[in-house]
């Protein structure tokens, strides 16, 4: 009979504990620290020619935007903060620029920007369009993301890989763009997410801003590159992993 009822507060004593350490997983879990990333472009984070949709206007930092690989994302990894500011049409060192204002009249972006865990930028394309050499606009990118530090102080900052425009002139310039950028000869500024891994079917009929197809391609790519820094950056910081990231 004692043997019998030791038996049962021992299987009773493993239960309590196995008890305790789920609880106190989901609670470690709970406490778990939301990821917050800010895109930051042109025309291309908005959405241009999803859907053939043209001519979106600047994004309200307070609306979702509906086209483009934001909403795909967010879609994707709920668990994330995700926003973005797109400038069409706007060059690289004119995209930062009127980050600064909209920094500036709006506290909540502020906020959002001084707390980022990871600043995304993807401007650049438009700076063909200035008629200056590839390494001037790989300078401005640079001066950009420079700029960038100083309000999101916390943020891993990354600049992108331009998608290829099909028009020739424009191609060269931004394969030679690219290139400059890659080569990390740059001081302080670092390439994430690759855009120029677009194929030319994924182009919309303009030959510049990405189709449906290219913009779900443009999705997994920044879904990928952020999966892989919410995981390194949860070794020390312990944010919640989406579970799209998760192996």
């Amino acid at each position: 009979m004692a043997q019998r009822s030791l038996k049962i507060i021992i299987v009773s004593a493993v239960l309590i504990a196995a008890s305790l350490l789920a609880l106190n997983l989901v609670l470690r879990m709970a406490e778990r620290a939301q990821f917050s990333v800010l895109v930051i472009g042109d025309s291309i984070t908005l959405g241009e020619m999803d859907q053939n949709v043209t001519k979106i206007q600047h994004a309200d930092f307070n609306e979702p935007l509906r086209f483009g690989f934001i909403p795909r994302l967010k879609a994707a990894l709920p668990e994330i903060s995700i926003s973005a500011l797109g400038f069409e049409g706007k060059n690289s060192l004119r995209a930062t620029e009127l980050t600064f204002q909209e920094v500036l009249k709006n506290p909540f972006l502020a906020a959002q920007i001084e707390n980022a865990e990871l600043v995304i930028f993807a401007a650049g394309i438009n700076d063909f369009w200035d008629v200056i050499a590839p390494r001037t606009g790989a300078r401005r990118v640079r001066a950009s993301v420079v700029k960038l530090k100083t309000i999101a102080p916390r943020a891993s900052i990354f600049a992108t890989a331009i998608s290829i425009p099909e028009h020739p002139l424009h191609k060269r310039w931004a394969l030679e763009f690219n290139r400059i950028l890659l080569s990390k000869s740059l001081k302080n500024l670092t390439v994430g997410p690759r855009f120029d891994a677009l194929l030319e079917t994924e182009l919309s009929s303009d030959k510049l801003h990405p189709n449906t197809a290219g913009y779900d391609h443009l999705a997994i790519i920044l879904q990928n590159f952020i999966c892989q820094e919410v995981l390194l950056r949860d070794k020390k910081d312990n944010f919640k992993i989406p579970q799209a990231c998760i192996p």
